[in-house]
């Protein structure tokens, strides 16, 4: 079996195909911006259009005057139909899209973060499973490059494949 160090780096320099990631979360947040400005406006206009006056007694008066008719007048409210059902659906599918955008943002800039955090190291190890152990033993006895002492903590997250297919997927994706 052979283990060898590859890179070390950031998680976006070790795998740029996250970066494209990243970038298609942003598009995908930039396409939904544009429909819900215009929900939003849409809201806004219906707001304004539900501002009611009633009519002006001088108005009317004036109005009744000039075309030469008798007034008899009596005060009655307008009436206006609203479908308040429709406005509570609209404004309830808007805070949902409100609500997922503010999740994707939060996602896209955690991912940004976790693509610029350095200290990572890949290593490739091929051979058989069951020396496997002693084979990363070997590699990691003198600590992680840069000088790292071989008694600190450390994390590793192994994937292992077996199937050729999967083989060849981890070689395409880490560049190896």
């Amino acid at each position: 079996m052979a283990a060898t160090y590859i890179a070390g780096g950031s998680l976006g320099t070790l795998f740029p195909f996250l970066i494209g990631a990243g970038a298609a979360l942003d598009a995908s947040i930039a396409a939904a911006l544009p429909q819900i400005v215009a929900q939003v406006a849409g809201m806004l206009k219906l707001q304004a259009g539900l501002v009611l006056q009633p009519p002006s007694l001088a108005a009317s008066a004036a109005l009744a005057a000039k075309i030469g008719v008798g007034v008899s007048m009596a005060l009655t409210a307008p009436s206006v139909a609203v479908n308040f059902s429709a406005i509570a659906a609209g404004i309830a599918e808007l805070s949902a899209k409100l609500g997922s955008l503010v999740a994707n943002l939060a996602v896209s800039v955690a991912f940004k973060a976790a693509l610029g955090h350095a200290g990572l190291h890949l290593y490739s190890v091929e051979g058989e499973v069951g020396s496997m152990g002693s084979d990363l033993q070997q590699i990691m006895q003198t600590g992680l490059p840069g000088g790292s002492p071989t008694d600190i903590g450390f994390g590793v997250l192994l994937v292992a494949a077996a199937d050729p297919g999967s083989i060849a997927v981890i070689k395409t994706l880490t560049g190896l």
